[in-house]
């Protein structure tokens, strides 16, 4: 029972991802590359559901054939095979380039679907084997090179596509797509995990025709993993490169709202300078990039006007207690920066002006890149509003 849950679960997963991808068919009719991957998530929700032991029995019991859903599982699961290399040749190539190895694909697996039907036709396996069908029947010549070119082919097909997955992410090609990168070593990890049942399967039918059957169980259990296992990778595979750039478009603005929530105290503080410079525009109210955007000119332009009352005393005297603190480099400028800011704010608010020239002491507004210039600001912002060293220097001053 537990067994036909298992498979009929992964099997109802599969066949939705079928058809939610059936629909763009309709508008990339002529894309080989979504037919392949609508064929290769057909054949492996086909291969789910005849796997089920319940749906195993009521197949054999509708069509009188002891053990007819295995053929049909052999035969879906070396189609889907086929397909998914198919499918990976058409992600890498051009339809012209791929369709030389395409065309061999193409040909094998009817070849051996059909040789899977002679092979099962000539054997006798009248007793139901819901589980352990290869290992079961092992003993009979038929039945066990029935299940070692199935299960031959399974490996080689999925270890193929493991291969192949795993290679082309070292590609120079891909450097710039980081989420199909990454979708490839999953689909190339879907196709080692497909790849360990038919090797286990491999094994233990070796083994029971040398007449040890302490494998059989593990082979029984190793369904259970790959089933379930396979449907998450397939699933995960088919979703991170639509999804991965829309997560990362996610944590940038939620990253450039903290850039926000950092710059606004200095923001509201320094805005009595010039409060018609503060500006939203309409509609971009929780927008992140316009508002830090915005922030960061506001900042600039009131800056400049506080510059001619620098002190550069002050500066010196921030400096030395900033170093004392620990502070360095950029850290250490941005620190002193604020500690200027903030003590000709304090100025500017008693009413005293200057049109002099910045007396130096402080920095100019810096020039360049936005983000650079952004990044300067959120220094600066979180040494005026957290710094006890700016706050220190300021009364000392004072």
């Amino acid at each position: 029972m537990f067994r036909s849950v298992v498979f009929i679960a992964c099997a109802v997963a599969m066949t939705a991802w079928f058809l939610y991808k059936l629909r763009y068919l309709r508008s990339r009719w002529e894309s080989p590359r979504l037919w392949a991957l609508c064929a290769a998530i057909f054949f492996t929700a086909a291969t789910l559901w005849l796997a089920a032991p319940s749906n195993v029995l009521w197949v054999d019991g509708v069509t009188g054939v002891p053990n007819l859903s295995t053929l049909l599982v052999a035969a879906c699961q070396t189609v889907s095979g086929g397909v998914y290399l198919t499918l990976a040749l058409l992600w890498r190539h051009p339809f012209r380039k791929a369709w030389p190895l395409v065309r061999w694909i193409v040909l094998s697996c009817p070849l051996c679907v059909i040789t899977l039907s002679l092979l099962f036709s000539a054997s006798s396996t009248p007793v139901e084997r819901t589980e352990d069908f290869n290992t079961y029947y092992a003993g009979q010549p038929t039945v066990a090179a029935f299940s070692l070119l199935w299960l031959a082919w399974v490996l080689a097909g999925h270890a193929m596509l493991a291969y192949w997955c795993f290679r082309w992410t070292r590609e120079p090609d891909y450097a710039e797509f980081p989420w199909l990168r990454r979708g490839l070593r999953l689909y190339g990890a879907y196709g080692l995990n497909v790849a360990l049942f038919p090797l286990v399967g491999i094994v233990a039918i070796i083994a029971h025709r040398t007449g040890t059957a302490e494998l059989d169980e593990p082979y029984k259990a190793t369904g259970l993993i790959v089933a379930p296992m396979g449907v998450l990778l397939v699933t995960a595979a088919l979703t991170l490169p639509t999804l991965g750039p829309k997560a990362d478009s996610v944590a940038s603005w939620t990253f450039r709202w903290r850039l926000y929530l950092r710059l606004r105290p200095a923001h509201r503080a320094l805005v009595k300078v010039a409060p018609e410079l503060a500006h939203t525009a309409p509609g971009r109210r929780f927008d992140p990039y316009h508002r830090t955007r915005r922030m960061v000119l506001e900042l600039s332009d009131w800056r400049w006007s506080l510059a001619p009352l620098f002190d550069p005393e002050l500066a010196e005297l921030a400096e030395r207690w900033g170093r004392r603190a620990g502070y360095r480099g950029e850290a250490l400028a941005a620190m002193v920066e604020a500690a200027q800011l903030k003590h000709a704010l304090q100025a500017w608010t008693k009413g005293e002006r200057s049109t002099a020239r910045d007396r130096g002491g402080g920095e100019e507004a810096r020039d360049g890149a936005f983000t650079t210039e952004l990044t300067w600001w959120v220094q600066v912002a979180d040494a005026f509003s957290r710094c006890p060293v700016v706050g220190a220097a300021v009364a000392a001053r004072a």
